[in-house]
C-alpha cells in the first residue's frame, strides 16, 4: 500500500463495520464517526479506482473482468466525487454504506483483473 494508506484488512473491517450500521431508529452512529469512515472509505475507493485503471491497461477489452472492471469504475467515478451529504445524520450513513459497497466491488474487480494479468516477457 501507499505511505499514509492503511492496510486493506483496517478497510475491510471498516467496510464491515460501516455496513453493520442500521439506517432507522435511534441506533445509527454518530454524525462525526459516520463522516470520518465515509472520508476514509472515499480516499482508499479513489486509490483502489485508479489502481484497477491501471491494472486494465494489462488485459484484453474484451475479456469480462474488463467489462467487470469498466462498469465498477463508471460508478465509482460517480459516487467517489459526491460532495458530502447535506444531512449530517442519515445521510451520511447512507453515503457510507453505499461507498461501502463500492469499496468491496472495487476489490473484486481489482483481484479478477488481477488473475488476467499478462506476463511480461523480460
Amino acid at each position: 500500500m501507499r505511505p499514509g494508506i492503511p492496510d486493506k484488512v483496517q478497510f475491510l473491517v471498516a467496510v464491515e463495520t460501516v455496513l453493520a450500521w442500521k439506517t432507522d431508529g435511534p441506533d445509527h452512529p454518530p454524525a462525526d464517526i459516520a463522516s470520518a469512515l465515509l472520508t476514509q472509505l472515499t480516499a482508499y475507493g479513489q486509490v483502489l479506482a485508479r489502481d484497477l485503471e491501471a491494472l486494465c491497461r494489462g488485459i484484453s477489452r474484451t475479456s469480462r473482468a474488463w467489462i467487470r472492471a469498466q462498469a465498477v469504475l463508471g460508478e465509482a467515478g460517480r459516487q467517489l466525487y459526491l460532495p458530502p451529504p447535506a444531512d449530517p445524520d442519515h445521510a451520511v450513513v447512507e453515503r457510507a454504506q453505499d461507498v461501502a459497497r463500492l469499496v468491496q466491488d472495487l476489490l473484486h474487480a481489482v483481484a479478477q483483473v488481477g488473475t488476467e494479468q499478462v506476463p511480461r516477457r523480460s
